[in-house]
């Protein structure tokens, strides 16, 4: 159980984080 919320909670946190990344990718593409 405990594993499951901890891999549930990673996924969430690499997604955040991914999301951020191709956002500055976007943005510094549209600058470009």
């Amino acid at each position: 159980m405990a594993s499951a919320l901890y891999t549930s909670s990673t996924l969430s946190i690499f997604c955040y984080c991914g999301t951020l990344i191709s956002e500055k990718y976007y943005m510094q593409t549209l600058m470009v």
